[in-house]
């Protein structure tokens, strides 16, 4: 990891980069030493730590002074959960502190985009990196071919139990998601209710509905056909919902003014 390498992977299509950060992180021989590493830890059955030789080569593949690291952090950000769960006091030390936007946006961005190739709720890990969390709704825009996953990921933990979080945490979070975040949001919202089966009428209750009263922006300016059509084509129970006299109960601007 001492050669002199480029930070870039020089793929390109059509002579233009490629812009699929993951592939081009996997890609890069960093992403190649990162992967072999991480492979050789998952298959030695962790269990409360990382192995001193392991730990200090993640270690130095977190100093963001080392530029051509970048593509080894993203890839170690794609095991969060993984490091989390069985060395916490490592990664709040080493790799949380890289998803912070304050701190360093072009490294925020590469974290969470490694984060959001594969993201999974762990509520350890929401309470732990609920500032950068949170604070990435702001910046979802940046992230790419992943602000999809990260406005998918947001509805979703909006919609767990976590007392650690507000509906005000969320309600400001979601008033700066952009109005493709938003219909993201809202085809989420649709996929969550349908998945809740023969549970649809709690869920409806007691999940979705405090969500749109609280949590939805109330801008008009948001309130597009493409959010609406988001919605309506997800599930057949929310369109029947509404039609059966629920659409009194959706307070959000989706409905207001049609």
């Amino acid at each position: 990891m001492d050669q002199p390498l480029d930070s870039g992977t020089g793929m390109a299509r059509n002579g233009a980069p490629i812009q699929q950060p993951v592939t081009e992180a996997i890609k890069h021989p960093i992403g190649h030493v990162t992967q072999a590493l991480l492979n050789l830890w998952l298959n030695s059955a962790p269990n409360d730590q990382l192995p001193a030789d392991i730990e200090a080569f993640f270690t130095q593949l977190c100093d963001t002074q080392v530029d051509r690291f970048r593509r080894g952090r993203l890839l170690l950000a794609s095991r969060l959960i993984a490091l989390f769960r069985v060395d916490r006091s490592w990664t709040e030390g080493h790799l949380l502190p890289l998803f912070q936007w304050t701190v360093n946006p072009a490294e925020a961005k590469s974290a969470w985009e490694g984060f959001l190739w594969s993201p999974r709720l762990f509520r350890p890990l929401l309470i732990a990196f609920k500032p950068q969390f949170l604070e990435t709704a702001g910046h979802h825009a940046d992230l790419g071919e992943h602000s999809r996953q990260f406005a998918v990921f947001l509805t979703y933990a909006e919609l767990e139990p976590l007392d650690e979080y507000t509906q005000e945490d969320f309600r400001i979070a979601f008033d700066a998601l952009s109005q493709e975040g938003l219909q993201e949001a809202a085809q989420a919202l649709a996929q969550a209710l349908e998945g809740a089966g023969d549970q649809r009428e709690d869920y409806w209750r007691n999940r979705i509905r405090p969500f749109w009263q609280v949590v939805w922006p109330k801008s008009r300016d948001l309130a597009t056909n493409s959010v609406a059509e988001s919605l309506a084509s997800g599930t057949r129970f929310l369109l029947k919902a509404v039609s059966g006299g629920r659409r009194s109960e959706l307070s959000g601007p989706l409905w207001r003014g049609k």
